[in-house]
């Protein structure tokens, strides 16, 4: 069994950038609202009559609906132009906001599932 802690590479730099994100997101507002939280294709179940059910509950909470969708992005393993697609449909004004909230999502989502 290892005793002693191994550090990742830059550990310290990467903290950094990562906690700069929280600034960044309260600079472009965080609009909470209620959330799923684990939005991955698995929670996602078709009945056999074609009906789209959103199951596994247990996460969900009041936040940024941009954080599931970085999530779905994520799991699902969209390509930029599918993302786009998709945000083509999802939201009836294109902002760069959302863009920027959704890229910022990521980072945390993939430093968060790193520890």
């Amino acid at each position: 069994m290892i005793e002693e802690k191994i550090p990742y590479a830059n550990y310290e730099a990467v903290r950094e950038e990562v906690f700069s994100l929280e600034k960044r997101l309260a600079d472009l507002g965080v609009d909470r609202k209620s959330c799923h939280i684990d939005l991955v294709p698995e929670n996602f179940i078709e009945s056999p009559q074609g009906r789209l059910y959103l199951i596994d509950w247990e996460y969900s909470s009041m936040n940024d609906p941009m954080w599931d969708l970085a999530a779905f992005f994520l799991e699902s393993e969209f390509t930029r132009q599918e993302e786009e697609a998709f945000l083509s449909h999802y939201e009836s004004e294109q902002t760069p906001v959302s863009r920027e909230k959704i890229a910022i999502y990521k980072i945390l989502q993939d430093a968060i599932w790193s520890l």
